[in-house]
């Protein structure tokens, strides 16, 4: 049980520290992605 709970608290920080980094390709990529759509 403790095991499993430091594991989503590890996994939790993970997540946040890579939150940005997948907040930037959102804005980046699926614009790209749009644009692509009309063509």
């Amino acid at each position: 049980m403790f095991i499993a709970l430091a594991s989503a608290v590890k996994i939790n920080s993970f997540l946040k520290t890579l939150s940005p980094l997948f907040n930037f390709i959102a804005i980046t990529i699926i614009p790209l992605l749009l644009c692509l759509d009309d063509y």
